[in-house]
């Protein structure tokens, strides 16, 4: 009898379970008491470890274990663009605003010589004087100072991640495009009605061509010209292509230049 009693106060306890967040299918018991002559505890197999779902939103950081997150893949969306903008907007300001001054004192003092005056080719003075010069009414320039600041200050915004909505992003490739419309008839007239090229006009056309691609490439590629989520194939080649394009169109001019002024080039 004592043999018994003794028997039936042993007690049986054995591990607790818990949730390891490795997921590991390591096996414990339940706290069951148990005595002699019972059943053994039932072995329990704890199953895959629940996931976790959170929310983020834009310009918040939700790391995992591997280093990813979310908010890393949404910064790289803009990796060159707001550089494009910001150092071509500085660029393309700053020869503006030296254009404007270049017109000023040759309106002032017609015996005025720019200092981009090199040869009969590359000279500022024999573009600045022109009326291709003021297609509006007054004088080209005027136009950069204002729409390269625009550029400027939409590359800075971008640069500090904030969201741009969709109808910026359109007007602003609508003034890339009108610029490189610009571009492109200047560039006729110089090499072929007015027969001379101006140096800063030439970093004007250099930073608007990039600009341009750059601009319609990041809207391309994030299908703001479609009613749809999704780009189409046009706009995935052209935003996979855009240094290619950028270059390319100074492939042409170059070529354009060259073939122009052969001649002067090549010293015959």
């Amino acid at each position: 009898m004592v043999a018994v009693a003794r028997s039936q106060t042993l007690m049986d306890y054995s591990l607790s379970y818990k949730d390891y967040p490795d997921n590991s299918r390591r096996r414990f018991y339940l706290p069951i008491r148990r005595c002699v002559g019972e059943p053994k505890a039932r072995r329990i197999t704890p199953g895959p470890t629940p996931i976790r779902r959170e929310t983020f939103h834009e310009g918040t950081s939700m790391t995992s274990n591997s280093g990813w997150s979310p908010a890393d893949a949404k910064a790289t969306q803009y990796r060159t663009t707001p550089w494009v903008l910001i150092i071509g907007g500085v660029i393309g300001w700053i020869a503006s605003f030296e254009l404007t001054l270049d017109k000023i004192r040759v309106l002032a003092d017609p015996d005025y010589s720019p200092s981009c005056d090199i040869n009969p080719v590359i000279s500022c003075g024999s573009v600045i004087a022109t009326e291709q010069a003021s297609v509006f009414g007054f004088p080209n320039p005027i136009i950069g100072l204002g729409g390269f600041a625009v550029v400027v200050t939409l590359g800075v915004l971008l640069a500090a991640k904030t969201p741009i909505p969709r109808w910026v992003w359109l007007g602003l490739n609508l003034g890339a495009l009108g610029g490189m419309g610009l571009v492109i008839w200047l560039v006729s007239q110089s090499l072929y009605t007015i027969g001379a090229l101006c140096p800063w006009c030439m970093v004007v056309w250099v930073v608007t061509i990039a600009i341009f691609w750059a601009v319609t490439a990041e809207n391309a590629s994030e299908a703001r010209f479609s009613r749809g989520s999704t780009p189409g194939v046009i706009a995935d080649t052209v935003a996979a292509l855009r240094w290619v394009l950028v270059g390319a169109s100074y492939a042409v001019i170059l070529g354009l230049i060259f073939v122009r002024w052969m001649d002067f080039w090549l010293g015959n």
